[in-house]
């Protein structure tokens, strides 16, 4: 077998290769770097993912390999999740997820199709102020399509309820986010502020700086056909845009989630603006570690139990996080970590601090 790395450490090339030898022996593995074009499966840092010598590396290898990547941040793997790429995560220490990532590279479970595509996605122009019809994306120029044109303002009875979503009664304009996740393009205006919704590109395009998204119960929404303004020069990830107006809100969404109930992180939140920018990040961190509890985020980050609510429902709205079933260990062990008493850092000298974290003890 052929395994081709680039852009590894030294380190993390060692763990990786560790890691293939312990299931094949040395002499049936031949480590290639660059030679993408005879490799069986190829391997590169997540964070790479869009610089050209990766794509470049990516499209001239057999359409039969497995395309893999690993990364110790989870904010650097999001281009390559989306995109179908192998992802594992060194600092994650499960051996569990080890041995899927290993199977998928090993059997060669190709995905090398949809990742070109991906890329070549990503690589359609860019829209301007300057830009001409003729160079928009293709969508854009599709606008005025018979079932663009025919989409109507969304209502509750639109789509078929998901599973995630209270009622129009409960959670006001419900049925625009819901409308959004089943693919209708949207209007939103605040305050001067305009951004178009293209949910099949999972892109917005605004007029307003990035990081200055107006907060969800602030805007008008409505249903548009038609060409996006050339104007709108600012393209932000759809779902972050959808997630940061929603945690931005006043709407009180603490009340949608059960106190017993158990989240996991699914995509990293990459806050924008300057204000509430802490708490999602502060949660994502515990999270990325496994699956917790509202009771063990709020004890571990000091946040109140009612914004940790709220911050994990506006997540899984736009599928950041997941709810999860768990296990009576798991519960009973959480238990035990909650009827311990929590550090007061701030009372302890940052020596003693140290020899906490690395466990250092005098004699």
């Amino acid at each position: 077998m052929k395994i081709s790395i680039v852009g590894l450490t030294p380190a993390d090339t060692l763990v990786v290769k560790s890691h293939f030898l312990k299931l094949v022996p040395q002499a049936e593995i031949e480590w290639l770097g660059l030679d993408s074009a005879h490799a069986d499966a190829l391997i590169f840092r997540a964070r790479f993912f869009n610089t050209p010598t990766i794509e470049s590396w990516i499209k001239v290898a057999p359409k039969d390999v497995a395309i893999g990547a690993v990364y110790r941040d989870a904010a650097s793997s999001i281009a390559c999740r989306d995109a179908g790429v192998h992802l594992l995560d060194l600092s994650n220490r499960d051996p569990n997820l080890l041995q899927t990532w290993l199977e998928l590279m090993l059997h060669k479970k190709a995905n090398a199709i949809g990742v070109r595509q991906a890329l070549a996605h990503e690589e359609r122009p860019t829209r301007t102020a300057s830009a001409s019809p003729a160079q928009r994306p293709p969508a854009s120029r599709d606008r005025n399509s018979a079932a663009q044109q025919t989409r109507q303002v969304p209502t509750s009875a639109a789509y078929a309820p998901d599973s995630v979503f209270k009622t129009e009664e409960e959670f006001p304009n419900a049925a625009i986010v819901q409308a959004v996740r089943h693919g209708a393009a949207m209007l939103a205006t605040s305050s001067g502020y305009l951004a178009y919704f293209q949910p099949q590109d999972n892109k917005v395009w605004a007029n307003h700086p990035a990081d200055s998204i107006p907060p969800f119960d602030a805007c008008q929404w409505k249903s548009f056909s038609g060409s996006i303004p050339s104007a709108m020069t600012v393209v932000i990830d759809l779902r972050q845009w959808l997630w940061e107006s929603l945690w931005n809100s006043t709407l009180d969404f603490a009340a949608y989630v059960p106190d017993d109930a158990w989240y996991q992180l699914k995509v990293w939140p990459q806050p924008r603006g300057a204000a509430n920018r802490t708490i999602p990040l502060r949660v994502a961190a515990l999270l990325q570690k496994g699956p917790a509890s509202i009771a063990t985020l709020a004890q571990l980050t000091q946040i109140p139990g009612e914004r940790i609510k709220k911050l994990l429902y506006t997540m899984q709205l736009v599928d950041f996080v997941q709810a999860v079933e768990t296990s009576q260990a798991q519960q009973n062990a959480e238990q035990e970590r909650l009827a311990q008493p929590v550090k007061d850092e701030k009372k302890m000298g940052i020596f003693k601090r140290i020899r906490e974290k690395f466990n250092l003890f005098s004699a």
